[in-house]
């Protein structure tokens, strides 16, 4: 298959909604990102759904507990065939390599999420506890989750390309909090335009709200597609 880097995800409160907009996106987009909303309202019919019709799922759950769980839960959703599966990489080494195991032998990739894009200095700081600014804890991060053994990354398009120089290529970076100049920021606050991101170094763009909220969603992703040409 065409490497497609556009991931659409599916921010919407039901199943019907959700397999609306699919069907009025058609053949423009072929990868689908369902969260924890979504997934809990309707996960695994609505897999089954998109399934049917050819279109490659992104399951972001964001796994973070013990090692155990976070093992049983990758494989539950490798069984679904899902392409790609997210844990919380603050979890740690042991809860990395479980959640590896758990995909082992499976076509669906794992992704560590590093820092969340809503997440600033101020947030890490103060709520958090953590003492070094966003980009040194994402590096920290990544590094952990490579050795214990991720597929890929979760980051924002600021730490992608010291991410690439540092750890090269061979493995998946993903990047949420795609913008153009003319769309609001939303909550997103490490943002790039899809054309950035991709010259920094990413390989998929997880583009919502900017695409779902379009007076005509096709013509939207058509104009990101030609972004990136």
């Amino acid at each position: 298959m065409t490497h497609d880097p556009v991931i659409l995800p599916l921010d919407l409160p039901d199943l019907d909604q959700a397999c609306r907009m699919v069907e009025r996106l058609g053949e423009a987009v072929s990868w689908y990102k369902i969260g924890p909303v979504l997934y809990l309202e309707s996960g695994r019919e609505l897999v089954a759904w998109l399934k049917k019709r050819d279109k490659r799922i992104f399951l972001d759950m964001k796994f973070h507990d013990i090692p155990n769980t976070v093992e049983h839960a990758c494989a539950a959703a490798a069984r679904l065939g899902l392409d790609l599966v997210t844990i919380h990489l603050s979890g740690g080494r042991p809860m990395i390599r479980a959640a590896r195991k758990g995909v082992e032998g499976t076509a669906s990739r794992l992704l560590g999420v590093s820092v969340l894009t809503s997440t600033d200095e101020k947030t890490l700081r103060e709520d958090m506890g953590v003492g070094r600014s966003p980009e040194a804890h994402v590096h920290a991060l990544v590094a952990l989750g490579l050795e214990a053994g991720v597929h890929g990354i979760v980051c924002s398009p600021a730490e992608t390309a010291g991410l690439r120089e540092r750890f090269g290529k061979g493995w998946l970076i993903v990047n949420p909090g795609i913008r153009d100049a003319s769309d609001p920021p939303d909550d997103q606050k490490r943002t790039a335009t899809a054309r950035e991101a991709m010259d920094r170094g990413a390989d998929h763009l997880v583009i919502g709200r900017p695409i779902l909220t379009a007076p005509d969603p096709v013509a939207k992703v058509a104009s990101i597609r030609a972004g990136l040409r």
